[in-house]
């Protein structure tokens, strides 16, 4: 019996051809993303300056010009000889993301130290000091706002010390000593180093109030809490 041929595949062959590269295309798209990446960079720099300015006024001035930056990017890009035709949306979409975090970063850089001074400073940990008969300096422990000497413990010599600090520099740091109704006048704390200023002064049986203003060197100040220091005879 004969046997039947088996029929002979043929498989075809495929020749692959490249695309044609067009160099001049490739040059024209990387120029022109280039372009997009340089006048984003530039545009968000610019308004994220000008909302600084503007945000001395008010905060909400420089949410105006994020905005109004945003709206006039699109139409920002043809004056840098972008043709219209080859600005696409997604190209719109990722080129706003970036001018909106690059100018936030701008705006925040410069609302911070060392471009700008915000805050007021900070008078804390005020304590008071005596001398006793022997030249020691004892502190004396405060009951909430008030120091009490007794005149048999000290010389009459009383030291006022204070931390004072501000993320700038300070102007000038001052206390006010009023005693029986009369107000004085400030006068200025020593620095003696490591954020500390003091005053030391001789005091008689009575009670004197004081408080102490610190001022930077971009006018803003802080007062601290009004103290009462109250010297008896024992």
């Amino acid at each position: 019996m004969a046997h039947k041929r088996k029929k002979e595949v043929v498989e075809e062959v495929y020749d692959f051809v490249p695309p044609e590269f067009d160099e001049n295309k490739f040059l024209e798209n990387d120029i022109r993303g280039t372009k997009f990446l340089f006048v984003t960079l530039a545009f968000a720099i610019v308004c994220g300056i000008f909302a600084y300015v503007l945000g001395g006024f008010s905060v909400y001035l420089g949410l105006v010009v994020l905005i109004g930056g945003i709206v006039a990017l699109r139409y920002l890009y043809p004056l840098a000889r972008i043709p219209k035709e080859s600005i696409e949306r997604k190209t719109i979409l990722g080129n706003t993301v970036l001018f909106f975090f690059i100018f936030l970063a701008i705006w925040i850089l410069l609302l911070n130290f060392p471009f700008s001074d915000n805050s007021n400073p900070e008078v804390r940990d005020i304590s008071l000091w005596v001398q006793d008969s022997g030249g020691n300096w004892v502190e004396k422990t405060v009951n909430g706002y008030s120091f009490l000497v007794a005149q048999q413990d000290a010389t009459g010599v009383i030291n006022i010390t204070a931390r004072v600090a501000d993320n700038g520099g300070l102007s000038s740091v001052q206390i006010l000593v009023s005693s029986s109704g009369v107000t004085g006048t400030y006068v200025n704390m020593t620095d003696t180093g490591n954020h500390m200023f003091s005053l030391s002064d001789t005091y008689s049986v009575g009670d004197y109030h004081f408080h102490i203003r610190a001022t930077d060197k971009i006018g803003h100040t802080t007062e601290s809490d009004v103290y009462l220091i109250s010297v008896t005879r024992i």
